[in-house]
């Protein structure tokens, strides 16, 4: 069962996948599209799930499920994972890649991997206050706290 994002409980699990490049207004409405369909049909082990999905700042999609209600398991993940392997396919992106990372920039957001950002923090380019996305949040209340934060409080500062 599809329930829109901002109305699903704060303490629903959520997946973030991280585009490698912004959607367009047409890709973004097709995608959320096919992201309520999958979240109104998603169950697991014949049950419903009370399920969402939206798409943040045009580049990061978020599947959440309330598991107050029915949570989800191995085989519902799977089948999760296999419509985002789906976009994938269909909209020429990769959204699994774990090395990818986004951090903001004069109230930009930049789409980076970790070596590149690496390279630039050892030249001095960003600081420890930069702002990065922690995209291994894992509940909708820590979106809203835990996601955008400064590089020197997230794990990515123990590889720099």
């Amino acid at each position: 069962m599809f329930v829109p994002f901002n109305e699903i409980n704060s303490g629903s699990r959520i997946w973030i996948y991280q585009s490698s490049r912004p959607l367009d207004s047409a890709e973004e409405s097709k995608i959320k599209e096919a992201g309520r369909q999958f979240a109104t049909s998603w169950t697991a082990h014949k049950q419903n799930l009370l399920a969402s999905f939206d798409i943040l700042n045009h580049i990061f999609l978020v599947v959440a499920v309330d598991g107050s209600v029915n949570d989800a398991s191995g085989c519902s993940i799977d089948k999760a994972f296999s419509f985002i392997m789906q976009l994938e396919k269909e909209f020429g992106i990769s959204l699994l890649n774990r090395r990818a990372l986004a951090y903001e920039q004069n109230g930009s957001i930049i789409l980076s991997n970790l070596d590149e950002f690496e390279k630039l923090y050892k030249e001095g380019k960003i600081s420890d206050q930069c702002i990065i996305y922690n995209n291994l949040v894992s509940t909708r209340e820590q979106l809203g706290s835990k996601w955008r934060i400064p590089l020197h409080e997230s794990w990515l500062m123990q590889l720099m």
